[in-house]
């Protein structure tokens, strides 16, 4: 579909997928509220992103398609990768933090 180089969040609800040596925009894909925080995830496989809506998505950064979704029970603040490996780590709008296995199959995550 396109490569995700970088990927930007908006307040109208995208995630838009940029080819940072092409210098071209690339397809965005949707929140239902403001997107607060995205990221390339899973050594650039997926792309995360959180939003006002309460959710967390994860796109398959080949496809633009939704590969999995988490509630995280309120507005999405910040979203933190970890190197190398398969976690998320979500803070929310009400200070929890969320660890989420990026795994297919993981099921969700840890709420703190």
């Amino acid at each position: 579909m396109w490569p995700a180089d970088v990927v930007s969040a908006s307040e109208d609800g995208a995630v838009t997928i940029w080819d940072a040596e092409a210098a071209a925009l690339g397809p965005s894909l949707r929140h239902d509220g403001p997107v607060t925080a995205c990221t390339l995830a899973g050594d650039g496989r997926l792309i995360a992103s959180g939003s006002e809506d309460q959710f967390v998505r994860v796109w398959g950064a080949a496809t633009g398609r939704r590969v999995a979704e988490y509630w995280a029970g309120a507005a999405v603040r910040s979203l933190s990768r970890q190197p190398g490996g398969s976690r998320l780590a979500v803070g929310d709008f009400t200070g929890r933090l969320h660890l989420l296995n990026l795994e297919p199959g993981s099921g969700s995550g840890n709420s703190n």
